[in-house]
């Protein structure tokens, strides 16, 4: 394959404005949900990489995202397929790096439960699915390593509703993205400061003086439950690097196996990318890989155009084929 940029179709398990309110509301026929599909930042994939996605590539494709089809777990798209609802509006926030939209959840289409927990404002995990151009090359963004670089266009397919997105409401992503845009939400402390779980505190206290002991208990019980959520989070993080480990070790050759655990440690603190350059001749290179991944998005089978270059051409070619028809 010529030059380093391949199309793959990267799924993110990693969204100002005019006249769009940045708070969920409902009608008889909706609920709307503040979104944020896309956000810039570093975000690890399901195969271990660290891609980068910057607002300037994502930028100018965000007008894709109207009406894109709102599904759960990334389901395929089919006539029988659930559709919650669709994006709306969508927006590029140069002040915030993202991509904003509102999701228009139809109400004949949720459940109950789905819609008791839009109302409850929480924000939720998104992913989108999307295609675009990748730039295979190790590199520095904010003093963070990346593997890879997303290069645009983009093409979106849907955005799921999920229970763990790679890019997480934490990150600036997800939907009921409206929590931050709330003066209650937030203290107006100098400097910012954000004093939600203090000021509740402070409030319980005043409220509970003449009952002290009943405080301890609401204070035993809070900490469970931190470290009921920190088990749960650990969890999730431990499962999430086993199946990369998997992913990674399955890609040794069988005379380094003996040392899978050794060389994991190395992938882990390098990279990747940086690991296969250090080591070749430990990696499995079928022929395969070699070849573009994900798939056309549109029209028939054949080759994609394999850099940047290759498919503005092949664009400006078909333009120019179309223009002589009409002519």
């Amino acid at each position: 394959m010529a030059g380093k940029n391949k199309i793959e179709r990267v799924e993110c398990h990693l969204c100002q404005a005019v006249v769009i309110e940045a708070k969920i509301r409902e009608d008889d026929e909706a609920i709307y949900s503040p979104t944020v599909p896309l956000v810039e930042g570093i975000a690890v994939g399901n195969d271990g990489m660290r891609r980068l996605r910057l607002h300037a590539e994502f930028a100018p494709f965000v007008q894709r995202l109207n009406g894109l089809p709102v599904v759960t777990n990334h389901q395929e798209l089919t006539p029988d397929t659930r559709i919650l609802g669709q994006l709306t509006n969508p927006i590029a926030r140069a002040d915030k790096k993202d991509a904003f939209a509102i999701t228009k959840f139809y109400k004949r289409d949720i459940t109950q439960a789905e819609s008791e927990k839009i109302r409850g404002g929480k924000p939720m995990d998104g992913s989108i699915n999307f295609s675009c151009y990748m730039e295979v090359e190790p590199g520095i963004w904010n003093d963070q390593p990346y593997d890879a670089r997303e290069i645009g266009p983009y093409i979106f397919s849907e955005y799921s509703l999920v229970k763990y997105g790679v890019v997480s409401p934490e990150m600036g992503a997800g939907f009921n993205m409206q929590a931050k845009a709330h003066s209650h939400s937030r203290s107006s402390a100098p400097g910012g400061a954000d004093m939600e779980i203090e000021e509740i505190k402070e409030m319980i206290s005043e409220a509970m003086k003449p009952h002290q002991e009943k405080i301890a208990i609401l204070e035993q019980s809070n900490t469970k439950l931190q470290e009921e959520l920190k088990a749960f989070r650990d969890s999730a993080e431990a499962k999430q690097e086993a199946e990369q480990k998997a992913l990674f070790v399955g890609k040794l050759k069988a005379g380094h196996l003996e040392k899978s655990e050794q060389h994991w440690l190395e992938c882990k603190k390098v990279g990747y990318l940086a690991f296969e350059a250090a080591h070749p001749e430990m990696i499995i290179h079928p022929v395969q890989e070699r070849k573009l991944q994900g798939y056309a998005m549109s029209g028939e089978g054949g080759g994609q155009p394999a850099t940047v270059e290759e498919a503005n051409k092949a664009h400006q070619a078909k333009m120019a084929e179309l223009n002589q028809e009409v002519v």
